[in-house]
């Protein structure tokens, strides 16, 4: 997660484990207003399940590791959460759609397809997960593509359990959502 991000490269901050049941209430309005408090500009939200768009500040001359530190911080200071967050640029998101390896999954079934975000790059040789169910998975980079073939609601690979086998905090979303995220990116101008 090293190199400058200039300052009118839109992103997407794609919180952990928000508005989930009854954890991590947040509202997106919130969200917004805490994130603009920061002189962020063009921050908006798609969703309830914290996809947090933006563009880094007027004169921003810091990293993408550096911007994941400040948005943490101070959400976590301003919403009292434990919470967690990984980002992406347009491009990182363009890539992650060109390197799925389950285009059938994404076309018959693209809500149980997951992409699993992480904050950093996956462990190398990730095993077979094969015990937990049915489900096809795939991790490389920072990514973790699971087509959840079954549903994901009664599937023992929870988020948990992909975490701890990718070596790495992450933020699963489904490929509606990864796709309709590219576009409001590229929307922003990425």
């Amino acid at each position: 997660m090293t190199g400058q991000l200039a300052e009118d490269t839109p992103v997407v901050a794609l919180l952990q484990a928000v508005n989930l049941g009854r954890y991590g209430m947040v509202p997106m309005p919130r969200l917004r207003e805490v994130t603009a408090a920061l002189g962020h500009r063009d921050v908006g939200t798609w969703l309830a399940t914290g996809n947090l768009l933006l563009r880094p500040r007027a004169g921003w001359s810091g990293t993408r590791a550096d911007l994941v530190t400040e948005l943490t911080d101070h959400l976590r200071a301003e919403l009292d959460l434990p919470l967690g967050l990984v980002l992406r640029t347009a491009a990182q998101m363009d890539a992650v759609v060109a390197a799925n390896p389950y285009p059938q999954a994404a076309a018959e079934r693209p809500s149980r397809l997951v992409v699993m975000f992480y904050d950093g790059p996956v462990t190398a040789g990730v095993p077979d997960l094969s015990a937990y169910g049915p489900e096809a998975t795939t991790f490389h980079g920072e990514e973790g593509y699971i087509d959840y073939t079954d549903g994901i609601g009664t599937s023992r690979l929870t988020g948990k359990v992909l975490d701890r086998t990718a070596g790495a905090k992450g933020s699963g979303r489904n490929w509606n959502t990864v796709l309709k995220v590219t576009r409001k990116l590229h929307d922003l101008g990425g």
